[in-house]
């Protein structure tokens, strides 16, 4: 019996997901930046310890890591302290991007995010440097007001995370030497 069609040219039958052979897949790696190769390499590298089971949670002396989603945030995390000098003008542009709409969507009703918080002083240092002057003073205004905006309006609310506070307490310090 053949297959009902259920629209146009769909079937009930479910077919196959098809893989990227390996000229495809080298093929959209050609255009992405050192500073992502350098991310997506270590992470690769991270998690093959991870399966083999030599990746630990602090360095040598912690325990070994069993869960994949720890796993996955500590190959971030490593990547991307340990690819920070490899980022260039388009790498900037694309945070920069991520930044905007993560301080301008859902006007404050979301709590501002760590990674939003780090990448927006990877932003001001680059801003500081590059004396972009105006554009650093509006992603200062913009990421108070995100973090100002958030904060608790109720006593069952919780507060701002420690982390957040102390990376803006970090920046602060080091704006001003």
């Amino acid at each position: 019996m053949p297959s009902k069609k259920v629209g146009p040219h769909k079937s009930k039958t479910k077919q196959p997901r098809q893989r990227k052979s390996k000229q495809q897949s080298k093929k959209n790696e050609s255009h992405l930046t050192e500073y992502e190769k350098c991310k997506q390499s270590l992470i690769r590298k991270e998690m093959g310890r991870f399966k083999k089971g030599k990746l630990k949670q602090r360095n040598k002396d912690g325990p070994v890591v069993k869960s994949p989603k720890q796993a996955i945030a500590i190959a971030i995390n490593y990547a991307e302290r340990n690819c920070k000098n490899k980022m260039g003008k388009k790498d900037h542009a694309i945070m920069k991007d991520k930044m905007q709409q993560n301080l301008h969507k859902k006007k404050y009703k979301e709590p501002i995010t760590i990674i939003d918080v780090k990448r927006g002083i990877q932003l001001m240092r680059k801003y500081k440097e590059q004396k972009k002057y105006t554009q650093l003073r509006h992603l200062q205004r913009d990421l108070m007001a995100k973090i100002l905006m958030t904060l608790p309006t109720k006593q069952g609310d919780a507060p701002v995370p420690k982390i957040i506070l102390r990376e803006i307490q970090n920046y602060i310090k080091n704006y001003y030497k």
